[in-house]
């Protein structure tokens, strides 16, 4: 069976699932981020957006500066291919 983005989002929301029932914020903003990313790939910017800063929310709570980069770097991919180069940094 050939991978598509449905069949990633899928198992993303199963992951979210997950989560929720081990209450792991850590691993919901890094299953958004993951899905943030398939939307990305897919040119679906508004709602890689969206995922990205879900993400972002998470992760806003802890000290983890290296997946916080991670998602600000992702989130300027999206304003890069939006064309919104000044937001895009």
């Amino acid at each position: 069976m050939k991978p598509t983005f449905e069949t990633s989002l899928k198992y993303f929301y199963e992951c979210l699932n997950h989560s929720a029932i081990r209450n792991s914020q850590e691993k919901k903003a890094m299953t958004y981020n993951n899905m943030g990313s398939v939307f990305l790939d897919w040119n679906k910017l508004d709602s890689a957006k969206i995922y990205y800063l879900k993400a972002l929310e998470y992760y806003s709570s802890t000290n983890i500066i290296t997946i916080k980069s991670m998602i600000y770097a992702n989130l300027g991919s999206v304003n890069y291919k939006e064309k919104n180069y000044d937001e895009a940094y």
